[in-house]
């Protein structure tokens, strides 16, 4: 049975005006390394013999690895995203029509396409050459929860209606056609060379609630969304961005 989820796209029209949802991503680096070397060795350009193993590094020798985001979308041109793990450190991605920034705790660094004036005294450095802050359209792909699994590379089964966070949601089962690619590291779906999940899908906004993907017949990687606020007011302040003492200021290009 196909799913309306597998025919939404971030060209859709939206019936809503602004959405705040947050929640937890957790990953089995082991196991997701496995799916995405079977992914690379399928691809011919690599061959079976040029690559080793694949492995997802979780610092502290935990086989789990989670990470922690918060993401904010005032319908068309606001948004914000803030995404947190003990591998990445802090990254806030936000979009304005007037600027775009990107902070990035582990450079010490926030990326901004505002001019920045000659009177703050805040340390400045270069963006490294040919850097670029993602487009408003990249974090709309790169989400995950907003990101619509393809039809063309999905066949999709309801399992059924249920309740999750007081709204009404089915829970569908994802599973990769027969001869879709898989090859190389192509990403269709939510991590690479997975080929199956089960998914929770709001009804009304067509977005992921809760999220299994399964490798080798057991739960490899998980998200979980634990809060979701529709149509309300978002403060024009969330889309501001006071960086810790000591951050580098990065001027650069504006983003089209």
């Amino acid at each position: 049975m196909d799913s309306d989820f597998a025919r939404a796209s971030r060209e859709q029209v939206r019936t809503f005006r602004s959405l705040e949802i947050a929640g937890t991503t957790s990953m089995d680096g082991a196991a997701l390394g496995r799916a995405m070397t079977r992914s690379a060795m399928s691809d011919p350009a690599w061959g079976t013999g040029a690559i080793g193993m694949i492995s997802i590094e979780v610092p502290g020798g935990d086989a789990w690895l989670k990470s922690k985001w918060h993401l904010w979308w005032e319908l068309p041109t606001r948004w914000r995203d803030d995404y947190t793990s003990i591998v990445s450190g802090t990254i806030v991605a936000i979009f304005r029509p007037d600027a775009a920034m990107q902070y990035v705790s582990q450079m010490q660094t926030l990326f901004t396409t505002e001019q920045l004036s000659a009177s703050d005294k805040r340390p400045r450095v270069a963006a490294p050459k040919g850097f670029q802050i993602p487009s408003l359209d990249d974090r709309l792909e790169g989400v995950q929860v907003i990101r619509p699994l393809p039809d063309a590379d999905w066949q999709f089964e309801t399992l059924g209606q249920e309740s999750y966070l007081g709204r009404s949601a089915r829970r569908v089962r994802a599973t990769r056609r027969a001869g879709s690619p898989t090859d190389g590291f192509r990403v269709s779906g939510f991590w690479t060379g997975v080929d199956e999940y089960e998914c929770v899908i709001d009804d009304e906004l067509q977005i992921v609630l809760s999220l299994i993907a399964i490798v080798d017949g057991e739960p490899a990687a998980t998200i979980s969304v634990e809060h979701v606020s529709v149509d309300q007011p978002i403060p024009a302040s969330t889309f501001d961005f006071s960086p810790p003492a000591g951050t580098r200021m990065a001027q650069v290009g504006e983003n089209k």
